[in-house]
């Protein structure tokens, strides 16, 4: 048996304050578009934008839960 190959996903990468970032387009289920900016490095969050940001991830977790 042949070890499963590895695959690395591709995208544009821009440039924030001379930093090198991935800026994604996050569609939730409900329509509203997210726009999400990760550091190409370290892939740390450095911006999360769009509508109505304090319900986006509300009842998201397993269960239900979510933030009060």
């Amino acid at each position: 048996m042949r070890p499963a190959s590895r695959r690395q996903a591709r995208w544009p990468r821009d440039e924030e304050d001379g930093r090198p970032v991935y800026e994604i387009d996050w569609l939730l289920p409900d329509g509203r578009k997210l726009e999400v900016t990760l550091d190409a490095r370290s892939g740390a969050w450095l911006k999360l934008e769009g509508p109505r940001l304090e319900t986006a991830f509300r009842g998201s977790a397993p269960g239900g839960g979510g933030r009060p």
